[in-house]
């Protein structure tokens, strides 16, 4: 997804997740005496503490540091009207620049790893009845972020979560705050909660973002939770179902099976649609792919869809079965209903190897889209991997033993999917189905879509095999800068499982 900043702040390095935790005092917090509970202020009523430094913080400009303690909540109702009752985000004191009518910079030296990236994490909230707060932080050298806010119309304090990631290039980081340029009244911005700990995105972030240089790489840990089984996500099982001649025996085991396949999966997974689309070849009187159904949960309507199902053609051995996977991957959401935070799942079953891109009796260009074009070609296999990767769809492909090995070659080809086999009459359809979803679990493939820029440099390792249930996995994701755009939005995915979408800004 293109996206142009109109601005960018200058920095190294920033990494914003939201969703944020209130408290920076965890055990790994590098920071010391973070949330400024150090010393503890004696007194009721918003107590007040000026001191040239404080326990793990020093001045650089000002005359005095003021930590400040919020008011007893019960003492609060007997103060008169307009006071300032602000309230620490963490703990019970937070910092107030802008003492004694000078702004403030404070500082804290920390000793870090050259090279490794941490996650910054603070808390700003304007004074109450002021309009003019700043709130200026740097890292070493690099100006990470410049914030206003106004404070006009709050009684108490409000306050708003900030995390960046910054990398160290050094064994010492100064890590800094001021408000340099707000008005020097004794009314300065509070600042609260600051915590600094190694970078690790979690895969369910409901976003991050992430700010590169032209000249430097941005790594970027992402930690994926392995669900604790194959029905532990809703599912979206779109069969698509081969019925050229050879599947005609095959239809009367297909029809009685469907009733249990549906009751087996819902056991599995209660929340699971069913959906069901059809193809067969390109030779006249043929089609290379149907939708007979969109994913549904109403099950007698897939029952009676398959139960319409009639088999013919297939003059020739390759079948459509690739051109019927794109279309699977195009149609997803417009067309075929397909959920957001779901496991979607594909199931391609066939007995017949399957036509790509240049294969008999060629045509134009396959163009990728949800138009099936008179005079197209069948798509690449490199095509229908994009498409696939963009819908988050998983493709299990149901083969005879015949094809079982061409099928594990595409699976390979597009770098996910399953393959089991199938018995010549369809008859084990329920247990390699069951089978499938438990292998497509433990298997994982993550890749990077919407990257219109090229901002993704390598993801490693990029797929997991054999993965426990219920376990976590990290992929490290090494972002740099293309020479292209000045922002986009990429979308970090687990196939199967789920998405961190990215928001890459360039600092140029």
């Amino acid at each position: 997804m293109k996206r142009i900043l109109p601005w960018v702040m200058s920095v190294l390095l920033a990494f914003t997740c939201l969703n944020i935790s209130p408290s920076s005092a965890a055990a790994d917090n590098l920071v010391v005496n973070g949330s400024f509970e150090e010393p503890v202020l004696n007194g009721d009523y918003g107590t007040v503490d000026f001191q040239p430094s404080f326990k793990g913080w020093d001045l650089s400009k000002g005359y005095l540091m003021e930590i400040d303690r919020e008011t007893r909540e019960d003492l609060i109702p007997y103060l008169p009207p307009e006071s300032v009752i602000p309230k620490a985000k963490d703990g019970k004191q937070y910092v107030q620049l802008d003492s004694i009518q000078q702004v403030t910079q404070i500082y804290q030296d920390i000793t870090t790893e050259a090279g490794q990236t941490y996650e910054l994490t603070f808390s700003f909230s304007p004074r109450p009845y002021v309009s003019d707060n700043k709130l200026n932080v740097k890292w070493g050298d690099t100006e990470i972020v410049k914030l206003e806010a106004s404070g006009e119309g709050l009684s108490q304090s409000n306050w708003q979560d900030y995390s960046y990631g910054v990398q160290a290039d050094s064994s010492t980081t100064r890590l800094s705050f001021d408000n340099i340029g707000e008005f020097p009244d004794s009314k300065g911005s509070y600042v609260d909660a600051i915590g600094l700990e190694p970078l690790v995105c979690k895969l369910g972030d409901e976003k991050c973002q992430i700010i590169i240089t032209p000249d430097e790489k941005f790594l970027l840990p992402v930690t994926i939770p392995i669900p604790e089984d194959s029905g532990t996500l809703p599912l979206d099982l779109m069969l698509t179902q081969d019925v050229t001649g050879s599947y005609r025996d095959d239809l009367p085991v297909l029809r009685a099976l469907i009733p249990d396949l549906v009751e087996e999966l819902r056991a599995l997974q209660p929340d699971t649609t069913f959906g069901l689309a059809t193809f067969q070849d390109n030779n006249p009187g043929e089609y290379v792919y149907r939708t007979e159904l969109p994913l549904t949960t109403d099950s007698a309507a897939f029952e009676a869809a398959v139960d319409k199902l009639t088999a013919n053609g297939g003059c020739d051995y390759p079948e459509s079965s690739l051109t019927a996977l794109m279309q699977v991957a195009v149609r997803a959401e417009s067309e075929l209903n397909f959920r957001q935070n779901t496991r979607r799942v594909a199931i391609v079953s066939t007995d017949a190897t399957y036509k790509k891109a240049g294969d008999p009796p060629g045509g134009t260009p396959n163009n990728g889209d949800a138009v099936l074009d008179p005079g197209e070609d069948f798509p690449s296999v490199p095509q229908v991997k994009q498409a696939i990767n963009e819908a988050n769809v998983v493709p299990i492909f149901l083969a005879t033993t015949n094809v079982v090995s061409t099928y594990n070659d595409l699976v390979s080809q597009l770098g996910v999917g399953a393959v089991v086999e199938l018995e010549a009459d369809s008859s084990n359809l329920i247990e390699a189905l069951k089978e499938a979803l438990e292998v497509i679990n433990q298997n994982l493939t993550i890749v990077a879509v919407n990257d219109d820029y090229g901002y993704v440099e390598s993801i490693e390792p990029d797929r997991f095999e054999d993965v426990a249930p219920g376990s976590e996995v990290t992929t490290n994701i090494t972002f740099k800068y293309s020479g292209l755009g000045t922002g986009d939005e990429v979308t970090i995915r687990a196939l199967g499982i789920g998405d961190l979408v990215v928001d890459v800004q360039v600092s140029l």
